[in-house]
């Protein structure tokens, strides 16, 4: 491979726009789903609850189960912040989770975890045994699987939530708290086939998730169906019991059951954007396709009863959904006292249903043709309704009162589930185009004729608050007659804007070939040019080759950028017009041209060759303050009735401040270079593109505010009776690879090897774009502490107020930890299998028999865990 080859790639870091980290090992994004239920539960788990979020509360209490030493609420939880677009309603409705059991949720990085570890790839040696790390990480599905990184566990059970990691046979919380996790498996490993977890909190309440003491399986267990390489796994465990902790007597055990599901596929929908014909061939130009998920299935669990000392909660559940065929929806719960086996009845509650009926949204490429007779193909009538159906909650009916909560949702219509129209965070938005937004990419030959740059996707994956609000919880009309109406925003911030001055620049060499009809200028020259204040990503050369008829023998005709040589097309009575791309920098640079040929051509009557640069400079700019949209929503008002008064009785307003964006607008495609052979100079775009929000159970809050304050407002004179103020800790994102930071992904290589002298694999910087997206370190256990609360009376004048109460927290960070991410690529195609060439790693070292330099490039990322305690309140 070429010196000119390396120099190539060094360029493409620089200039693809628009690129992010693959969040994965791979070049497209792994595919890992979760029951409906289990993802409402790890969603309940993931989004606290707060002001500092714009999350609030909506709950609806049905019943509560106490014990001498155990409180398990039953109620119904709404998430506040929004509809994501390709979201499947839960067994009580979309939006909505039936808290009254709980899971603990695999949420899976790499590949699901084996027990062996995440190994330390920091700073490899160049090494057989870490080459063979790299690949198996690479490609951990071939033989002997490496993963890359550390499954997140998410529990959310009553009295008991958190998220941890399995290092070592040991649980690790992200906030470090003093609970124990016991397996069924040996030596208390986390295995994929893991059967029960036993989880021991501090004050000795047990929770006991997946087999229950008596032997009952209530776990779901995720297969693949079309790759034999990937392994069956738990993806959750299900609560059987909660022990107390002065108590093992059975009298005193909360169990829970469940009826099961023995297999379910997954509801297809199409979760990205890829290329086809990504080729570098004559008139070849790559567009792009949908990604249709590998298909899969899993067991489903239903909770069942809730058994407790002289009680039984009963949960009556019907499998005749229309949105999702195969799963139940809960249609009642009967609460009795029990005497012996004597069930008395005290309360019951129905629920009521209708559904969103979705249409709209663009699919880039048509479905696949799987086979419409296969109950479970992407076309079958099970999967055309998970897309246009969502069920939706109206009523919770208390049979035994004979009263009700009614709710009312937002009506715009839905698109499809499985379309474009959604933003980088997964909320609803216009798009009517592809998933991926103007992307470019570059193709680099080793014949420069086939060197292209192209621009794909047309989407629109900006936040759109109208739509972001479709189909959202907006009034609950409460069995008194009273009703509460919600008010929603989309979540923003405020970003300085810096719009730059642009002038477009050009230098141009026309050179003519022999009998011309006028003297049009010489058949040799040169010209130098300097950009000032250039801008990145702008430069390009246009090179043009009129048709001849001959050529002296003198040499032939050609142009150069600085020493770049670039022949005429052949034969030599062809034309022809090329464009590549270059970057000038803020560096001078020197064109020339030479004409050998002649001929009676075109208007000149001769041959004429040119070569332009064209780019951009920076002449200036400004910088406006500018309000930025990012994902979902956050409550703006509450107004609460008394059902008898046309006015509310109450209004609460909110106003957020100190923002803290920790997923930033703009967030688009992942795109690199990689090499097609490794012994070509040809190097092609890898692309794909997914929304910025986890597939498997929802994700972090896209924002936190460090202030929110909430209004008291008169409901007669719209005056403010009074306001609370509270102050939160932001804990800003910190990046790990970046220019600045010095950290950048490393090439693995022998350290003998050098570049100038060449060799088998040319290793080069990697093609990834570090500026717009990358891996950051996220400190949510550390996000939104709350440090201050300050309660305020109005004023004796209007808009003013008096404080009457501030409460201050202070806090200590006891001990903060990280556990390691690994991101692996190659620089080609297809790499070399590490059993292929071990001359590469043996000494003395001789380069040309390393076939495994440069193959790969690789970085450590990190995820966060510590332990923070309130110290004082004041």
């Amino acid at each position: 491979m070429s010196k000119t080859t390396f120099l190539k790639l060094l360029l493409i870091a620089f200039i693809l726009p628009n690129a992010i980290l693959s969040q994965t090992n791979k070049d497209l994004p792994n595919y890992f789903p979760v029951s409906p239920n289990a993802a409402s539960f790890a969603k309940e788990g993931l989004f606290p609850v707060d002001y500092s979020t714009g999350k609030i509360n909506i709950s609806i209490p049905l019943y509560t189960i106490k014990t001498k030493e155990l409180t398990v609420p039953i109620n119904m939880n709404y998430n506040s912040t929004g509809i994501q677009l390709d979201e499947l309603a839960s067994w009580v409705g979309l939006g909505w989770n039936l808290n009254s059991g709980g899971a603990v949720v695999r949420n899976v990085k790499g590949i699901p975890d084996t027990g062996y570890g995440v190994p330390d790839i920091n700073n490899a040696a160049f090494t057989q045994a870490n080459y063979n790390f790299l690949y198996s990480q690479y490609n951990p599905y071939r033989v002997n699987p490496v993963d890359t990184a550390y499954d997140e566990f998410i529990i959310n059970a009553p009295g008991l939530s958190g998220t941890f990691y399995f290092v070592n046979n040991k649980p690790v919380f992200k906030d470090l708290q003093n609970t124990v996790v016991k397996t069924s498996s040996f030596n208390n490993q986390l295995l994929t086939n893991t059967q029960t977890l036993e989880i021991t909190k501090a004050d000795g309440t047990i929770y006991r998730f997946g087999q229950s003491l008596d032997g009952y399986n209530a776990n779901e267990t995720v297969h693949n169906t079309s790759d034999i390489y990937k392994p069956d796994y738990v993806s959750s465990w299900f609560l059987t019991e909660i022990i107390p902790p002065n108590s093992k007597s059975s009298n005193d055990i909360i169990s829970f059951k469940y009826k099961s599901l023995a297999s379910v596929y997954d509801y297809q929908i199409v979760t990205g954007e890829q290329l086809i014909d990504n080729a570098i061939a004559p008139n070849k130009t790559a567009t792009l396709k949908s990604i249709f998920p590998d298909k899969t299935n899993s067991s489903r669990q239903f909770l069942t009863s809730i058994n407790f000392n002289n009680g039984i909660v009963e949960f009556n559940s019907n499998q005749n959904r229309l949105d999702l065929i195969d799963d139940y929806k809960l249609d009642k719960i009967s609460i009795y006292n029990l005497k012996g086996i004597t069930k008395t009845l005290i309360n019951e509650y129905s629920f009521v249903y209708d559904y969103y009926n979705r249409a709209g949204g663009f699919r880039t490429t048509s479905d696949p043709n799987d086979g419409i007779s296969n109950p479970n193909s992407y076309n079958s009538t099970k999967n055309i309704s998970s897309r246009d159906k969502s069920l939706k909650l109206t009523q919770i009916i208390n049979n035994t009162l004979n009263v009700k909560h009614l709710f009312e949702y937002e009506g715009t219509t839905l698109p499809s589930r499985g379309t474009t129209k959604k933003d980088f965070w997964g909320y609803i938005n216009a798009n009517t185009g592809n998933l991926s937004p103007p992307t470019r990419l570059d193709r680099i030959s080793g014949d420069i004729r086939n060197n292209y740059y192209t621009t794909v996707g047309n989407g629109d994956r900006t936040a759109n608050e109208t739509l972001m609000k479709s189909g959202i919880l907006q009034k609950i009309i409460y069995p008194e007659g009273g009703y509460s109406i919600f008010e929603y925003e989309a979540n923003r911030y405020i970003e300085n804007v810096t719009t730059p001055t642009i002038l477009n620049k050009t230098s141009t060499v026309v050179v003519y070939g022999t009998g011309c009809n006028s003297n049009y200028g010489p058949s040799s020259t040169s010209k130098v040019f300097t950009p000032v204040n250039y801008v990145l990503g702008s430069g390009k050369l246009n090179i043009s080759f009129s048709a001849a008829t001959q050529e002296s023998g003198a040499g032939n005709t050609n142009v150069k950028y600085d020493s770049e040589y670039f022949g005429r097309p052949a034969p030599l009575t062809m034309g022809g017009s090329y464009t590549y791309v270059r970057e000038f920098n803020n560096s001078s640079h020197t064109l020339s041209a030479t004409e050998y040929r002649s001929g009676n051509i075109g208007a000149y009557g001769c041959p004429f060759t040119s070569i332009t640069a064209s780019w951009q400079e920076n002449s200036g700019s400004t910088t406006t303050p500018t309000v930025k949209l990012t994902g979902g929503l956050r409550i703006k008002s509450i107004k609460s009735y008394d059902g008898k008064n046309s006015n509310p009785v109450a209004i609460k307003q909110y106003l957020y401040e100190n923002e803290n964006p920790l997923v930033k607008e703009g967030n688009g495609c992942y795109v690199r270079g990689t090499f097609q052979t490794t012994t070509s100079d040809d190097i092609l775009p890898v692309f794909s593109s997914s929304s910025i929000f986890d597939n498997n159970t929802g994700g972090s809050p896209s924002i936190t505010y460090g202030k929110v304050t909430e209004f008291d407002v008169d409901a007669i004179t719209a005056s403010n009776n009074g306001k609370t103020e509270y102050f939160y800790e932001n804990i800003p994102l910190s990046r790990l690879f970046d220019f600045s930071a010095g950290s950048l992904p490393k090439v693995f290589q022998s350290p003998q090897y050098r570049i100038e002298t060449g060799g088998n694999n040319q290793p080069f910087e990697t093609t990834l774009m570090y500026l717009s997206f990358t891996f950051f370190k996220n400190d949510m256990w550390n996000q939104g502490s709350l440090l201050k609360t300050n309660i305020y009376k109005n004023g004796t004048s209007p808009n003013t107020y008096k404080i009457i109460r501030s409460i201050v927290n202070q806090y200590i960070i006891l001990k903060q930890q990280s556990l390691a991410y690994n991101v692996v690529f190659s620089n080609f195609a297809a790499p070399v299998f590490p059993e292929d060439y071990p001359d590469s790693f043996a000494l003395p070292y001789n380069q040309n028999a390393d076939f495994c330099s440069g193959m790969f490039y690789y970085a450590v990322g990190q995820t966060s865990q510590g332990k923070k305690e309130i110290t004082t309140t004041t």
